[in-house]
This record gives C-alpha cells, structure tokens and sequence, in this order.
C-alpha cells in the first residue's frame, strides 16, 4: 500500500547503504558491512551497564555473557557456608566468575583474595554496602585477604570534583569502611593517590 508521501517503493527490498536480507520470520532487514542491523540493535542498543550508568530495560542473562559470569547454583550457596549468606539466598548476589575454583582454593587452605572497591564522591549508602558486607562475609569464611581501593584519582578527573573534596569524601568512606569490622590483619585500604607507588608497578605488568 502507497504511502502518503507517494513513494510506492516496496519497503522489503529498499536498500539504504546496505544489502536488503530477509529473515525466516519475513521481517526485512539490513547488512551494512556484512552485520545484521537488527542483531546489531539487539546486541548493543537495547540495555547499557557501564560503571557510570545504566540505561534500558536490562536482559540479566545477555550481561552474564558480556562479562564472562555464570550465575551461582544452590550447591556453591552452601560451599560457602550453610545456610548461605542472606544476599546469596536472596539472589542480592547472584553471579560470579571462578567461583569454584575460589571455593576449591579456599577449602584447600590456600590464600584466597577479595577486590572490591568505592570512588569518594560522597557518603556510601545502600547500594554500596551490600558488596563490602559480602566481602566481610567472604573474609568471616574462607579466610580471604580483602583489598578496597579507593579511586579518587579518577573522580577528581572524571567527576569534576578537587582533590580537597575527593580527600574530604575518602576520610569519611574510610570511616564507613571501617564500621563493617573487617580483620584489619587481612584487610588492605588502597588510596591511588596515596599509594601509586604499589599500583603502578603491578599495573603496567597487566
């Protein structure tokens, strides 16, 4: 049927930059470059996870792919301690990479360790807090080595924040540190600015 612009050209096989292809359900799509514009559209634009933002409707699964995770079983629950941590039991946490290979290595009496970090732009509150429990709890468990570092560097530059209120942010997240009552024996606090004198070494041998 004729638009009302008059253009009668069959929409199913208008070229626009590209090769017209026809999927098995009979919808058209495009190549541009040999890449399927509709895959394209689904693999990339419908959810974005960055550390920065979130945007669109988010497909759990798809971001177990992206990252390389697999989501955690009932068994590994229960390797971590039985009964399991609220925030595994609750899915709060529900995804992880070499986990059985952390719970092999820690069973084994081996040194594990935990990264998990904070950029000072200001008080922590609830959404920061469950990583640094899970953490504490991990440390309560298997005996981890915990390692927070603190990335004001990044929020001065990103964040347009000065390095006197990156520094008045740190002193007061360190204080909420802290109070989660990890073993200070097994705990470092790295501050990037304070301490890139240890980081730089180890990260341009990454």
């Amino acid at each position: 049927m004729p638009r009302d612009d008059a253009d009668t050209t069959d929409e199913s096989t208008e070229e626009t930059n590209g090769t017209p292809t026809e999927e098995a359900n009979g919808t058209p799509t495009e190549e541009t470059n040999g890449t399927n514009r509709t895959a394209q559209r689904s693999e990339t634009d419908e959810f974005t996870v960055t550390p920065y933002e979130i945007e669109g409707e988010v497909d759990y699964d798809r971001l177990l792919d992206r990252f390389g995770a697999d989501r955690l079983t009932a068994e590994q629950h229960v390797r971590f301690s039985d009964p399991p941590h609220r925030l595994l039991r609750r899915e709060v946490v529900y995804a992880g990479r070499d986990v059985d290979r952390f719970l092999d290595a820690a069973a084994a009496g081996e040194t594990v360790s935990v990264v998990t970090g904070v950029g000072p732009t200001g008080p922590m509150h609830l959404d920061h807090l469950p990583q640094f429990y899970l953490a504490k709890y991990l440390q309560d468990e298997t005996g981890a080595h915990v390692y927070i570092p603190l990335s004001d560097d990044e929020k001065h530059l990103l964040k347009d924040l000065s390095l006197p209120e990156t520094a008045a942010h740190l002193r007061d997240n360190l204080r909420e540190l802290l109070a989660v009552g990890f073993d200070p024996a097994r705990t470092r606090i790295v501050i990037d600015t304070a301490d890139a004198d240890a980081l730089y070494p180890t990260a341009v041998r990454l």
